[in-house]
């Protein structure tokens, strides 16, 4: 799970009028093939995120003009079990111009493009752990 937050045009987070501190998870993907992140209607309308821009992207499904939008992507980096019994965790913020993808039906709603894998290392062991490290 990944957590998606408003920026705006300078990069700094943008409290949600009706979210009220709650934090949006999504489940995301780490797309090996996608050249830039993606998010779908469901992170848009979540989030309340409004298009900076247009962008031209290239799927299976040939060339199409989509919405595009700035966010920040959160990863948990570290959980430490809390003496409650909670989890207390670390997130690291990265800040995405993202595109919009049509995620119906496909599980997930943001794809993790080589534009954030890139910055640093992604590992999949064989007992199914995967861990991103810059």
């Amino acid at each position: 799970s990944v957590v998606v937050v408003h920026l705006n045009h300078e990069g700094s987070f943008v409290p949600a009028d009706d979210a009220q501190g709650e934090t949006h998870m999504f489940e995301g993907l780490f797309d090996t093939g996608a050249s830039t992140t993606c998010i779908s209607a469901r992170v848009v309308n979540d989030v309340a995120l409004n298009p900076t821009g247009k962008i031209e992207m290239m799927g299976v499904t040939g060339r199409k003009t989509v919405n595009e939008y700035f966010f920040s992507l959160g990863f948990v980096v570290g959980e430490v079990p809390q003496a409650t019994g909670f989890m207390s965790s670390q997130v690291e913020w990265t800040p995405v111009r993202g595109s919009f993808f049509d995620g119906a039906g496909s599980g997930f709603d943001v794809l993790i493009g080589r534009d954030i894998l890139c910055q640093g290392v992604f590992t999949m062991s064989f007992d199914g752990h995967v861990t991103f490290s810059r």
